[in-house]
């Protein structure tokens, strides 16, 4: 990608986390989850935003139709 497309996109998923994610209370101690397409395609750049936030993704699911087939087959 361009240099000009990467700051766009950093600084998109920086406005989030300012705007949204960061005024959760105690949200840096929180997992936080990415669900879809998204999520998954910038996932290296979410998390470079995430640990400037001083937070952490711990799980980005794709398609969210495979976990929740997992989750009923083994309720």
């Amino acid at each position: 990608r361009k240099p000009e497309i990467e700051e766009i996109i950093q600084q998109s998923f920086r406005m989030l986390f300012k705007n949204y994610i960061s005024k959760y209370p105690d949200y840096q101690n929180q997992n936080i989850r990415i669900v879809g397409s998204i999520g998954h395609i910038f996932h290296k750049e979410l998390d470079q935003i995430a640990r400037e936030f001083n937070s952490c993704i711990d799980l980005v699911i794709q398609k969210p139709i495979s976990k929740l087939v997992e989750f009923h087959i083994n309720c």
